[in-house]
Formats: structure tokens, sequence, C-alpha cells
């Protein structure tokens, strides 16, 4: 124990200037650190809705897990038009800034936890309320220091990194994300906000020309079928 202190110390004396110890590890001394939790202001459990119209029921596109990749480019074609009442649409409609966690199903190589940022482009392009379904549940970020890009960003981050395997549950066959304990355990850090919006800038930027690469790619394979 005396050693690991030791080298905690030799460590924290090594650090840059402008820099801190933490948990994390070295960090900017103006970056925060905080358990995820203390970001999320509201919780909210999905709605699946019926098959069919009936009086009092609202035509809803209603977002499942397997349907995040799509609805990243803001497509919304495949995703199922479902009949909600109307009070819960009034609860559950989507807004821009909302973050969708995937709680059931997965795989071994693909863990659940995965998270979705509504956009939005994604709901401008759809004339239908948007919602969710019961197997994800929509959070809502109550931190005016940290912005929801960031927050998701980072999220994947953590999620990339295996962190959310830790927290799945498996019954029969069927992986279940535990999120509470997800929300408790995590930690985020946390840079001023200007930094945010440049880290998120820098993220998308990658994203978009990782899925341009993936589209030229897939017309190229294509065009060698033809």
């Amino acid at each position: 124990m005396t050693e690991n202190r030791k080298a905690v110390r030799e460590e924290m004396n090594e650090l840059p200037e402008g820099f801190k110890m933490t948990e994390l590890g070295p960090i900017p001394k103006e970056w925060k650190i905080e358990r995820l939790e203390e970001m999320v202001s509201e919780i909210m459990s999905g709605e699946w809705g019926k098959d069919e119209n009936a009086p009092g029921l609202v035509a809803c596109r209603v977002l499942r897990g397997t349907d995040f990749a799509e609805a990243e480019k803001c497509n919304l074609s495949k995703v199922p038009v479902r009949y909600v009442k109307a009070a819960a649409v009034q609860r559950r409609q989507l807004k821009a800034g909302d973050l969708i966690v995937e709680l059931s199903g997965g795989s071994e190589d693909q863990p659940t936890g995965r998270i979705l940022l509504v956009a939005d482009e994604l709901l401008n392009r759809n004339k239908m309320p948007v919602l969710y379904s019961n197997f994800t549940k929509r959070i809502r970020i109550s931190s005016d220091y940290v912005l929801p890009e960031y927050f998701a960003y980072y999220w994947r981050h953590l999620y990339n990194l295996g962190a959310t395997r830790l927290y799945e549950k498996r019954t029969t066959g069927i992986r279940n994300f535990k999120l509470d304990d997800f929300l408790r355990s995590e930690m985020i850090t946390i840079p001023p906000v200007n930094e945010q919006k440049a880290i998120s800038r820098i993220l998308f930027t990658v994203q978009q020309a990782r899925e341009t690469t993936e589209r030229v790619i897939q017309a190229t394979n294509e065009l060698k079928k033809a």
C-alpha cells in the first residue's frame, strides 16, 4: 500500500502544468468529474403501442434498438408505425437532445447499453410523433454544464471500452442492461462547455467521414456485382 501511494505521488509530481490527478487519471485542472447519474433529470420507459388504429390512438414511429444505426443517419424509413394512446404520446414524444438507451437484446458482439442522441433533423424529417419502444428508456440531461451531444459521445466511448458489459444481466439467452447501476457507478469527465462543443464537433465530423467512406465502399461493391 505504501509503495502504491508513493507511485501515485511520483506520478502526480510528473504531471504537466495545468493538470491534476483524479481517479480516472490526469485531466486538465478546469475539468470536473461527476457520476453519470448526477447529469440525469429524468428517465422514462418506452411505449410499444398497438398494431392497428382505433379511436383515441395516434399513429407514431416507435424506435427500437435495432433502428439506432439508421436513426443516427436520420433515416426512419424502417421504423415501425404503431398506434399509441394520446396521453402516452404527450408524455413520451421525443424532442431534440433526448437520449435513448437500449435495455434488452444485444449479442456477444453487440452488448446492450447502446445510446442514441435524438437530433433536430431526425424529428423534422418525420411528420408523425417519434416515440421509443418498451425495450428502451429515454434519458434527459439536467445539468446546464453538460451538453447532451457530449454526454452521448462519452457514453459511446464507455460502450466501446466494454463498460456496459459489466452491467448486463443474462436470463434465458436475453441480455438486460442494468441502467441504474451503470449510472450510479460510472463517471464522466466534464470539460468547459466550449470545449465540449469543440470535441463533439470533431467527433461528428469523424463520424460523417466514416459513413461517407462506408457508402462509397458499398456503392463500389454493388458496381462490381453489376
